[in-house]
């Protein structure tokens, strides 16, 4: 493989394109679970104990909806929980092998998933789906790096082909119902089987042996600050960039001696990222806490939501199961968003876009908690788009914040962090099909009051990054101001 020097100036466009095909065959697949559960319902798959219908179908059933719940709980839980040991495994054999793993972990899943007819099988395959998408994904981000003026955008744009993923299963639920006979689930899966085995080959010949950009960072050179520019950090502790919170870096150097103080009134200083810095100092800061709040607090309703959708609209009177295709639809069809939450990222920074998302999934849930199907599609938009940009947005803060030396770490253990609390999904899903009688308002409205909690630690996050902004003006003018 040729050092990412020689290869990006050429080639990183054709890396990103396999970067987002990898992704958007792969890693999201298992939020595709509304449509595959209409699917395993009208196959009667864990109906046992189930009343039937005249015409033999299998009647609402609590007990295989609990059933559905641990599956998709548990892949969903793999697929987040998986990249804090995938993140560790990423940082130490690199790209290539990582993305070889993990593709064929998730053949493995879906082989086994698409054979499966008892509990424990399905949510194993349906696990190993999960975390061999996880991997597959976290492997490739280091891509972003190769576009150093776009990196949130480009990050954004895996996002999204993530979220993309999901419309897998509706094509397969839409194609099943179509052609039981030629589209069996069974052929369906061992189909998907067959592409991961190829993105695993494809792989081996696309990806570098370690992160693109932590390369050139592993011995940077004596007075190199964390940008790679000279100087060293402790004397430049600013960045100046062009009007815009995320735009790309004009100077990362303190002001030349006797540069004029008027020079920055049409420049912005950028906070000094904490790139270069050792693992457990950028794990324990505030800049990291307060994102790892922000996005795991939301983990546990956005989790609950896609793994429910399909029945809180049966519930509100979608028999036909038309509102919960459309709400497939619609969730993939979000990853169109990601392009502007990556530019709002680049041009305005991360709190006010994390607060447009806080804001978005508020009222998704508040809409959720209204009885009519009429109005259903407001929420499945708005929680598709706010979804989508809210794990964008905490991919893309870990790139930028702290660069891809830890990154796999970084990201992998928010998620696996964000994933323990989203195990409660299981429980909210039991209280609603026992003691609330299926009724989800309560559930709903507890996930209203968990986002608008959220905004406190926006606030608290666009005060940290304020003042660090603030000290870095400080140090502009004052170098300015030197005779």
């Amino acid at each position: 493989m040729g050092s990412d020097e020689r290869r990006a100036p050429h080639g990183r466009a054709h890396l990103f394109a396999a970067a987002f095909a990898s992704v958007a065959l792969l890693s999201g697949v298992v939020y595709g679970w509304p449509s595959m559960r209409r699917l395993l319902v009208r196959n009667a798959v864990l109906a046992e104990g189930c009343a039937r219908n005249a015409d033999g179908s299998v009647a609402p059933c609590a007990e295989q909806e609990l059933r559905f719940g641990l599956v998709y709980t548990l892949g969903s839980y793999a697929n987040q929980f998986a990249r804090l040991p995938i993140g560790i495994a990423l940082d130490g054999i690199g790209p290539r092998r990582t993305v070889l793993f993990s593709a064929i972990a998730f053949a493995g899943g879906a082989f086994l998933f698409g054979l499966a007819d008892n509990l424990a099988a399905l949510a194993v395959g349906f696990a190993l789906i999960g975390a061999g998408g996880a991997g597959v994904q976290l492997a490739v981000q280091s891509t972003a790096s190769l576009f150093p003026e776009r990196r949130s955008f480009i990050m954004a744009l895996l996002s999204g082909a993530f979220q993309v993923s999901s419309v897998l299963y509706l094509l397969a639920e839409v194609s099943e119902r179509a052609f039981p006979e030629a589209a069996s689930r069974v052929a369906l899966l061992c189909a998907h089987a067959a592409v991961a085995l190829a993105v695993a080959a494809a792989g081996l010949l696309l990806w570098p042996d370690a992160p693109f950009g932590v390369r050139a960072r592993t011995a940077p050179p004596p007075h190199a600050n964390a940008s790679g520019v000279a100087g060293a950090r402790a004397a430049t502790p600013f960045v100046v960039v062009a009007a815009g919170a995320g735009a790309a870096p004009l100077a990362a150097a303190p002001a030349a001696e006797g540069a004029p103080p008027f020079a920055l009134r049409h420049a912005r200083v950028q906070p000094p990222s904490l790139h270069g810095e050792p693992f457990w100092t950028q794990a324990s800061s505030r800049e990291y806490l307060l994102q790892l709040c922000f996005f795991s607090v939301h983990m546990l309703p956005a989790q609950f939501t896609v793994g429910t959708i399909g029945v809180q609209l049966e519930a509100k009177g979608d028999s036909s199961g038309s509102h919960t295709r459309a709400y497939s639809a619609v969730f993939a069809a979000a990853a169109l968003a990601t392009p502007f939450a990556g530019h709002a990222i680049d041009r305005w920074g991360f709190p006010p876009v994390m607060a447009a998302i806080n804001a978005a999934l508020c009222c998704c849930y508040a809409v959720l908690m209204v009885p009519l199907l009429s109005v259903q599609p407001i929420a499945y938009v708005l929680y598709s788009v706010g979804r989508v940009c809210l794990w964008a947005q905490f991919f893309a803060y870990c790139a930028a914040e702290f660069g891809f030396a830890h990154y796999g770490k970084l990201a992998g253990g928010g998620l696996a962090f964000g994933s323990f609390i989203s195990l409660l999904q299981y429980a909210a899903l039991a209280a609603v099909l026992g003691p609330l009688r299926g009724d989800f308002f309560a559930v709903n409205a507890a996930w209203c009051v968990l986002a608008l909690s959220q905004f406190a630690a926006v606030y608290a996050l666009a005060t940290r990054l304020r003042t660090r902004e603030g000290a870095a003006t400080v140090a502009v003018v004052a170098s300015a101001a030197k005779p």
